[in-house]
């Protein structure tokens, strides 16, 4: 599975929810009833993620956001992804133009 796909988008998965806070992201597992804080750049990531940005954007947005090079950030939203679809906390959201042609 390509995490990082261009197109992909993700999703919280069901039971996730965040706060943003001064030292970070927290994000709260009610399934599993325990909660963990992300710290800067990885909550910039995260934020970047679950608004709706592909990792390819969001790769680009986060290299300007630390000043490094794209081919950098993207190293370290695939790490990122692969982490947090490991813990359950985000899924890729499908797409197919079928589904698209559904809705109108």
């Amino acid at each position: 599975m390509d995490l990082a796909a261009q197109d992909t988008n993700y999703r919280a998965s069901a039971g996730i929810s965040w706060v943003v806070q001064e030292t970070g992201v927290q994000v709260i597992d009610e399934v599993a009833r325990r909660s963990e804080t992300l710290a800067y750049p990885a909550a910039a990531a995260w934020e970047l993620i679950l608004r709706g940005h592909t990792p390819h954007r969001a790769a680009s947005l986060l290299g300007c956001i630390l000043g490094v090079e794209a081919e950098a950030a993207q190293t370290q939203i695939e790490r990122l992804l692969r982490d947090w679809v490991a813990c359950g906390w985000i899924v890729a959201m499908a797409f197919t133009r079928e589904a698209c042609a559904d809705h109108g």
